[in-house]
């Protein structure tokens, strides 16, 4: 039948992820067996006080997971052409992304296995990546991608360069058979707006952060 609650570890990145939704003493009861002394939280509040008191969170965010439901937009008019990214791309990625470490603005996770086993766009001048947007995880067999790593660089940004690369992946993603295509956003992130506008939708919020165990914290 249907549970009352929902706990998945993913172990496939240095800190695991931890996502737990569900009735409370259902989560209480999987949270016991989690020995992990430092995690990734994404909890639907109906689950985030059982799972605060087994860890501590320093800085939670409160986030919208969103939903695309209608065909993603063609490129608007004016707008700069896309190209699709791959393996041999990596170095100028991750070049884009470090243009915006100082600031604290570059994707924060980000792996080289997305680049190869994802989809991702991006908008060049000469050599260099100045947009581009991709995908944390996709499952054809599932037929899901979250979309991710969106970031344009400082100097060319309100050109709607994020808006184009992430319609084009979106499109990538619709063209390969992907039905369900979601991201997670700040809810206070100024990017919500333009998430909105290519046709993304708010399906439910959830409290994201890293999360230390109470009983390691002496330690």
């Amino acid at each position: 039948g249907t549970p009352d609650a929902l706990l998945l570890v993913f172990r496939g990145f240095d800190v695991p992820i931890l996502f737990a939704q569900g009735d409370a003493e259902g989560v209480s009861s999987l949270i016991a067996h989690v020995d992990e002394p430092v995690v990734s939280i994404q909890a639907r509040p109906d689950a985030l006080q059982v799972i605060l008191s087994r860890y501590q969170m320093a800085t939670p965010r409160v986030m919208w997971r969103m939903a695309l439901d209608v065909e993603p937009p063609l490129a608007a008019r004016h707008a700069c052409d896309t190209v699709s990214l791959g393996p041999r791309d990596l170095g100028a990625l991750e070049a884009l992304y470090a243009s915006g470490s100082s600031s604290g603005e570059a994707p924060d996770f980000f792996h080289p296995s997305m680049l190869e086993l994802g989809l991702f766009r991006g908008v060049c001048e000469g050599d260099a990546l100045v947009s581009a947007a991709g995908t944390h995880l996709l499952s054809f067999e599932e037929g899901v991608c979250a979309i991710g790593n969106v970031y344009t660089r400082g100097d060319r940004r309100r050109q709607g360069l994020a808006t184009q690369v992430t319609s084009a992946v979106c499109r990538d993603a619709r063209g390969k058979g992907l039905a369900t295509i979601v991201l997670n956003v700040a809810q206070h992130n100024s990017a919500l707006r333009m998430y909105e506008q290519i046709g993304f939708r708010r399906h439910c919020e959830f409290v994201a952060g890293i999360a230390v165990r109470r009983d390691r914290q002496a330690h």
